[in-house]
């Protein structure tokens, strides 16, 4: 005998890692050099090394949420600690105009950057 369907979602629903934006979504990769507006957003913390990193939605793109590195995760960092629930509110339903760019360092590494419009 198979477990009810309602049983079987549950159990998948508990052991999906994730923020209740992203469900229905798939990953996406980040376009750059093109004006996008960043909906919902939240942060996932690394179980491994306990650091932390942005996950967010596009207003854009209804089918993917997408991951930021550390640069990203950083600004988004700053944003959240800058405004209140209203103002988070705010940027939910209106979306922060951002540009993501591909940066290269010093050490010749790539990374992706986010310029607030």
């Amino acid at each position: 005998m198979a477990l009810s369907i309602n049983i079987q979602d549950l159990i998948k629903k508990e052991f999906q890692a994730g923020l209740p934006f992203m469900d229905g979504r798939e990953k996406g990769s980040l376009v750059t050099e093109m004006e996008v507006h960043i909906t919902d957003f939240g942060f996932l913390k690394e179980e491994e090394t306990g650091e932390q990193y942005v996950a967010f939605n596009l207003k854009e793109d209804d089918n993917h949420f997408y991951f930021g590195g550390n640069i990203i995760t950083e600004k988004m960092k700053t944003i959240s600690n800058l405004l209140n629930d209203k103002q988070l509110e705010e940027l939910q339903r209106e979306g922060l105009k951002v540009i993501f760019i591909k940066r290269s360092s010093k050490n010749k590494r790539d990374y992706m950057d986010m310029e607030v419009q």
